[in-house]
């Protein structure tokens, strides 16, 4: 998937053993040889670059970067553009007001999975005032166009809405992954308004090491913004989650 473009930079850290306060190293004994130790360690950094307003920036160059380490600048040792693959969860809203947008968002789903990485881990969480998989029993993942659109339609839209439930229940789905890149595609028209999982559940678990959230707002609503964005604002504020805003 495109925001899992990512470029690849490999940093070489070299390091020579030394005593303090300038001592010298003895002189070797003619019963043990001569050793010098030295610390190799090649840094791989995963970067992905979107501007102002989240879109990927392409056809960056290794002149376009610089790392350092504790303020020293270090040198590059490659660089490459990657595609890397991810586990991808669908958290697709299905309470009763979604009911006249689910053949949308269906194709929409389905035209997402057909342009992402084939190697892309993907599932589907189904929420109203309940959550469920999408997919049948015993499948975790799936790269089909079919399957995934079959895992979002087959469910039927009513009820209330219990969002955070559903990221609470995604994370099952993102640990039994084998990627280290993890996103959540969140398609709503509303705010939660049925979740036993409080707030500070959501931000903890959005939280984690390379989590990434794009929500998709199915509906103009100032009060889905407002309340909704917010969450997701103070993820990025707090722990460092990245999240991306999509109107239809």
């Amino acid at each position: 998937m495109q925001p899992a473009i990512a470029v690849s930079i490999a940093v070489l850290l070299t390091g020579l053993g030394s005593l303090p306060g300038g001592q010298v190293l003895p002189a070797p004994s003619n019963s043990a040889p001569f050793r010098i130790a030295v610390d190799v360690e090649l840094v791989v950094l995963p970067i992905a670059v979107h501007d102002q307003k989240g879109r990927y920036v392409p056809d960056l160059r290794e002149r376009d970067f610089e790392v350092y380490e504790d303020r020293a600048l270090q040198r590059i040792k490659l660089f490459r553009h990657e595609d890397i693959p991810v586990i991808a969860g669908l958290l697709i809203d299905h309470s009763g007001s979604m009911r006249a947008k689910i053949e949308q968002v269906t194709a929409a789903a389905r035209a997402f999975v057909k342009f992402s990485n084939p190697n892309d881990q993907m599932f589907v969480v189904n929420f109203n005032e309940t959550v469920t998989l999408g997919l049948p029993r015993g499948t975790r993942f799936s790269d089909s166009v079919q399957e995934l659109g079959a895992a979002i339609w087959g469910a039927p839209a009513h009820g209330t809405t219990a969002l955070y439930d559903a990221i609470v229940g995604a994370l099952e789905g993102l640990q039994q992954g084998t990627s280290d890149k993890k996103v959540l595609v969140v398609i709503s028209d509303g705010n939660d308004n049925a979740s036993k999982a409080h707030l500070d559940r959501v931000l903890q678990i959005l939280g984690i090491a390379g989590f990434i959230v794009t929500y998709l707002n199915a509906w103009r609503s100032m009060g889905f913004e407002l309340k909704l964005g917010f969450v997701f604002s103070a993820a990025a504020w707090f722990v460092g989650t990245r999240f991306t805003k999509i109107y239809r």
